[in-house]
């Protein structure tokens, strides 16, 4: 009877003891039971790179507004300096001004003529109208040493009206020819001198019609520009001829008065007008404000 009691209280404590014996079997001999991973957090973690943590917030946009004002402040200055070269004329096409009397030009005057004839057939002095066409070609000088001048080439065509003199002598006279005109234009005024060659005659006499002859005649005037294609003009010219034997000479002193008329000219003079463009410098960006870490979420 002891015997069985025995028995019977052994017998679980030994069937637990085997099962635990051979679960530390199992273990050993390669089973499926995981460690927990050690704790190498810190390890993985790299040291931060120098400076990093001092970066403030928004400096990547600052940045960027610094660029874009930088930018355009070189374009502004080169927007400048080109404006600054255009007006200099230090352009790569450099454009030769031209004067107010640079042209083909046509015009009329008309003015007083004092007249006399000497030798064998006389007449004293005397004033009558006269009046004129004048048209040629002007161009300003090209040559450096001649730059601040006018030259031009010209024809022109003279009338002195039929007058009677004081010795009840009476005629006229014509003259036709080509001068040449050399001036300097200052702010619109021209004073020039001209040297004319043509011919001359007289007319409405019976001797002094007989008087023709080829010859030079001089004229000092001045111009001045009163619109973009229009110029006054005020001029005295000196005319004297002969006849072929030197006989009788015909003396003209005419004052006069005209206008010319230019061609080549634009109606409105051309200025060149440079136009500053407006560029906006933008405003700086300013970066919000740094959200702590631990700021609840919004």
């Amino acid at each position: 009877m002891r015997k069985l009691i025995v028995n019977i209280v052994l017998t679980p404590v030994l069937m637990c003891a085997a099962i635990s014996v051979s679960m530390a079997a199992t273990d050993e001999a390669g089973g499926t039971v995981t460690a927990p991973p050690p704790d190498n957090t810190k390890e993985n973690i790299l040291p931060p790179e120098p400076g990093a943590n001092d970066a403030k917030p928004g400096a990547a946009e600052d940045s960027t507004a610094e660029d874009n004002r930088k930018r355009l402040k070189a374009r502004l200055e080169a927007k400048e300096a080109a404006a600054a070269k255009a007006k200099s004329g230090m352009g790569e096409e450099e454009v030769v001004p031209k004067s107010e009397f640079y042209g083909k030009y046509f015009g009329a005057r008309f003015g007083l003529n004092s007249s006399s004839a000497s030798g064998t057939t006389e007449a004293p002095s005397a004033t009558t109208l006269a009046y004129g066409v004048q048209g040629g070609y002007l161009q300003g000088g090209y040559n450096w040493d001649l730059s601040i001048f006018v030259v031009g080439l010209g024809a022109y065509m003279d009338w002195n009206n039929y007058t009677i003199h004081s010795n009840d002598v009476a005629y006229s006279s014509r003259a036709y020819g080509l001068d040449a005109k050399l001036g300097v234009p200052i702010e619109g005024w021209f004073p020039y001198v001209k040297l004319g060659y043509g011919r001359s005659t007289g007319a409405g006499n019976e001797i002094l019609g007989t008087v023709a002859q080829k010859s030079s005649n001089i004229a000092i005037g001045l111009e001045y520009n009163v619109a973009s294609r229009w110029s006054l003009v005020a001029e005295l010219k000196k005319d004297s001829f002969s006849n072929r034997d030197k006989s009788i000479t015909i003396n003209n002193r005419v004052f006069a008065f005209g206008f010319n008329y230019y061609f080549d000219k634009p109606i409105k003079d051309d200025k060149v007008e440079v136009v500053e463009e407006f560029i906006p410098i933008p405003e700086p960006i300013i970066a919000p404000d740094a959200v702590p870490e631990d700021a609840p979420p919004p």
